[in-house]
């Protein structure tokens, strides 16, 4: 069993998701989902991805020990 939710666990959860409304997710939504606070981490190869994500706002770029690499 999942985390000992019990065994019937996803009916109950289906059952719980589908009494929400549009309008209860958006104002939640609205509530704790900040745009410029935000920060994403994307896992690949700089050179070529820099240039796209740069279109997106501020890139910082490191290595694989996490020290800071200069911006392309």
């Amino acid at each position: 069993q999942l985390y000992q939710l019990g065994k019937d666990y996803w009916n109950r959860y289906l059952t719980g998701i589908s009494k929400v409304s549009e309008l209860e997710v958006m104002e939640i939504a609205n509530r704790w989902i900040r745009p410029p606070e935000m920060t994403m981490v994307i896992v690949g190869d700089a050179g070529q991805l820099f240039s796209q994500l740069s279109s997106l706002g501020k890139v910082k770029v490191f290595n694989t020990e996490d020290q800071p690499l200069d911006q392309q």
